[in-house]
């Protein structure tokens, strides 16, 4: 993995529980998503029937907002979160590091994991005054999606179940379909490979009348046990 100082860019108020050290992801104000929980738009696909826009408020006791799904999706009925049980952790602006996954070699699930571990300590020696408040990324494969094509032992697969995955405002096809065959769009399905298990999965969900998208994903230090799920067993949506 390759890393980068930067800072969250997105809208999204994420905070951890005092106690039971659980995390939840809320949307910011106004943020309008579709019925399956993407932003409206994603693929360039609209929802005018079932789309809805998420709230987010902090009175005297509690935080009031729509959470994120750790699979990546906003969920329309509204939580409250009690302001003296919850700490926010990370916001619009924070400190973090981007995560980049090269394109060249395989997406080794235990090198992640090493490269995971030991890039906090490269940046606290070098470059002490950037807080790591979490580690993000952006990405194709950042698609929850994949779950239900991909065996478990799958890279992507075991990737996905180490993080909380987030949407993405205008996420769509194109860095899927240009990393796994080399075109950033699709226009004959029976033109293109379908040599490994990865091709035939994309298209075999292209065929069901189905979309993939870009997405993003969060994960912070304080989880770092890789190969815990810590999100998915401590799930709190």
């Amino acid at each position: 993995l390759q890393f980068l100082l930067s800072h969250f860019p997105y809208d999204f108020h994420v905070f951890r529980h005092k106690n039971e050290r659980k995390v939840v992801v809320l949307a910011g104000e106004n943020m309008r998503f579709r019925g399956d929980g993407q932003f409206e738009g994603t693929n360039d696909i609209f929802d005018p029937q079932s789309g809805w826009e998420s709230e987010y408020r902090i009175g005297n006791a509690y935080i009031h907002g729509n959470p994120i799904s750790v699979y990546g999706h906003a969920l329309p009925a509204r939580i409250k979160l009690k302001k003296s049980e919850w700490q926010q952790i990370l916001s619009n602006g924070s400190s973090a590091l981007d995560v980049h996954i090269p394109a060249a070699g395989p997406m080794d699930y235990s090198e992640c994991g090493k490269a995971f571990r030991e890039a906090p300590v490269f940046f606290s020696k070098y470059f002490p005054d950037h807080k790591i408040n979490a580690f993000t990324c952006n990405s194709w494969f950042l698609d929850h999606q994949f779950e239900s094509y991909l065996p478990e032992s799958s890279n992507i697969v075991r990737f996905l179940k180490e993080v909380y995955l987030i949407p993405l405002p205008e996420a769509n096809d194109s860095g899927t379909f240009f990393r796994i065959f080399g075109q950033k769009r699709i226009d004959d399905l029976a033109g293109v490979p379908q040599d490994t298990s990865l091709q035939r999965a994309v298209i075999e969900h292209i065929k069901a009348g189905m979309h993939w998208h870009s997405g993003g994903c969060l994960l912070f230090p304080d989880d770092l046990n890789w190969g815990s799920q810590a999100y998915r067993v401590n799930m709190t949506i």
